[in-house]
């Protein structure tokens, strides 16, 4: 009877554990909790392994979900080689963050750049808490160049933000609220060769990152505003949910004991 019941509360638990399966649309997801970085390695939870490598010497410290990567904004930077995962951007795309700034300075938290052309991505904050979304097309041109009014973060304190892009219109989020928006068209330039910083400009370059980066995702899709407030709580938006092969190979394995 003992053996019974051992078997239905273990059965219970099993049912009761949702295991996600990555969004197909989610290109990068680099959580920065302890366990997903080492040996100078960034882990992408993404399905596509999109891993980063250190530059410098950032620390893992407490972020706003688990840990997050503290950056001196001297030199330190995750390095990240493009895929064709990444190729999937050019038409539409999303990226967020949550960040804690120390900097009071222009300084960058996702870019795309190949330190000879201009950036084809700049995710960057200025100071006075200006937000800045800049991205180019194939000749190089500038398709999207926005700007929020200063005071839209504030330095040493968590704050969420997120820009997406679908080919018409850009927008610019903060903590979940759209802060502004602006028309435009066209595709990012190809982006093959290229390849994404976390946290720097450009090895070679300025605007290092000074304070905590975490939860860092980059979408081939564009986030809605509802989206945009649940992903921002935790949720990975679009995940699958697989049940039923936990549940069988759970039984299987008890069958067998």
């Amino acid at each position: 009877m003992a053996r019974i019941l051992v078997i239905f509360m273990f059965l219970a638990l099993i049912c009761s554990v949702s295991f996600a399966v990555m969004p197909d649309d989610l290109v990068l997801y680099m959580s920065f909790d302890g366990n997903t970085v080492a040996n100078k390695v960034v882990n992408d939870l993404s399905k596509y392994g999109n891993n980063g490598v250190i530059v410098g010497a950032p620390k893992v410290a407490g972020g706003h979900k688990g840990d997050a990567l503290d950056f001196n904004g001297a030199s330190d930077g995750v390095e990240i080689v493009t895929s064709e995962s990444f190729a999937k951007t050019a038409k539409q795309i999303t990226l967020e963050a949550w960040i804690f700034p120390r900097l009071d300075a222009q300084i960058e938290v996702i870019t795309k750049w190949d330190g000879v052309l201009n950036g084809i991505v700049h995710f960057e904050i200025q100071a006075g808490g200006i937000i800045r979304y800049c991205m180019r097309n194939a000749n190089d041109a500038t398709i999207v160049d926005l700007k929020t009014p200063g005071g839209s973060f504030k330095l040493n304190e968590w704050s969420h933000l997120a820009e997406t892009y679908d080919g018409k219109t850009a927008r610019i989020y903060v903590n979940g609220v759209e802060v502004l928006n602006g028309a435009c068209a066209g595709d990012m330039r190809d982006n093959k060769d290229v390849k994404w910083w976390i946290g720097c400009l450009y090895t070679t370059q300025a605007r290092w990152f000074g304070g905590l980066i975490d939860e860092v995702r980059i979408w081939s899709r564009v986030l809605t505003a509802d989206d945009i407030k649940k992903s921002m709580d935790g949720t990975l938006v679009g995940a699958a949910v697989e049940k039923e092969s936990k549940l069988a190979t759970a039984w299987g394995y008890l069958k067998k004991s």
